[in-house]
């Protein structure tokens, strides 16, 4: 599943893997969509949220803008908790350094 994009290394081994260690009837793509832990690849989706978590955090935007571009780490905090990690941090990364240089402050 990991190979072939439909799950996150680290969701498999923190959630996947001790969760099918005591689940005898299930398979680990069963446990993946029960716990919603598949990765989610509608480009759209993701960068409306992105999009919204941008709006929220203007001072972080100005930041950003001024050239901490470090808080960054703080945006993609945001984007992982609001999605549960269901999207690849390094798509998210590139849309989320787009919608931020779209930006004027």
């Amino acid at each position: 599943m990991i190979t072939q994009n439909e799950i996150s290394r680290e969701t498999a081994y923190q959630n996947l893997w001790p969760k099918l260690l005591v689940s005898e009837n299930k398979t680990t793509f069963d446990l993946a969509k029960i716990n919603e832990w598949l990765l989610n690849h509608n480009e759209t989706e993701l960068l409306t949220v992105i999009k919204k978590i941008v709006n929220e955090f203007p001072e972080e935007v100005k930041k950003y803008k001024n050239g901490k571009l470090k808080i960054t780490g703080f945006f993609m905090g945001q984007i992982m908790k609001r999605t549960k990690n269901r999207f690849k941090p390094q798509k998210a990364k590139i849309l989320l350094i787009e919608e931020l240089n779209k930006k004027s402050i």
